[in-house]
């Protein structure tokens, strides 16, 4: 079983630029936990004032777009790929991995929040504050320092798919194809309506509320 605790590690994952005040957001990345069903693993970033985006996918997506990662990081010329989730009644969301115009490695979440418009946020690869790498005496470029982080990022993405794995639950069906009636959005037990204030809804995902550690400074 692998330590819960390791992901309360805010360096495993991707963050957003310093602001004024020099705080970084992480990407949130952890399994997808459906009403008790764990299928797929969910990428999440809120915006505030409930607005958000979301991106699930299967453990074979994820490792596609790991492979991407790695793919940009082989070239060192300007790419991007993106990753797109149609599944569900609501517009895609997508993930992208490459590399900016300065060759800089990055992860973005893009999609288009109803009443909103389209919104995107970029995530890098940071070092932990307070350590350095020198080649014979000289601070390595800050592009390489971002290099190897996002390579450190992809052997890490390990331990995000080992707790999918240990966490998978699919889910289960009656007879006949019919579910056991665990509840989703504009439905549930009794059909209530449950509102997703602003996320993209994903199939077989539940938006997160603003008070979740990604929607934390870090």
């Amino acid at each position: 079983m692998i330590n819960q605790e390791i992901f309360k590690d805010k360096w495993l994952y991707p963050q957003t630029e310093p602001d004024q005040q020099n705080r970084t957001r992480k990407l949130n990345i952890e399994p997808n936990d459906f009403n008790g069903d764990v299928e797929t693993m969910k990428f999440s970033y809120s915006f505030g004032k409930g607005e958000g985006l979301y991106f699930s996918a299967p453990i074979t997506v994820c490792r596609t777009i790991i492979e991407a990662l790695q793919d940009c990081l082989r070239k060192s010329e300007k790419s991007m790929l993106k990753f797109t989730n149609e599944n569900g009644n609501k517009p895609p969301v997508s993930l992208i991995v490459g590399r900016e115009d300065n060759l800089v490695p990055f992860i973005a979440i893009a999609g288009e929040i109803q009443g909103v418009g389209a919104r995107q946020k970029k995530f890098y690869f940071s070092y932990p504050k307070g350590f350095r790498i020198f080649r014979d005496g000289q601070q390595v470029s800050d592009l390489e320092l971002a290099e190897r982080c996002a390579r450190a990022f992809i052997t890490n993405f390990e331990k995000f798919l080992q707790n999918l794995e240990e966490k998978y639950k699919p889910r289960e069906f009656q007879q006949g194809g019919g579910s056991f009636g665990r509840g989703g959005y504009g439905g549930g037990q009794g059909g209530g309506q449950r509102s997703g204030s602003g996320y993209q809804q994903q199939q077989q995902s539940a938006p997160p509320a603003t008070t979740d550690s990604y929607d934390e400074f870090l």
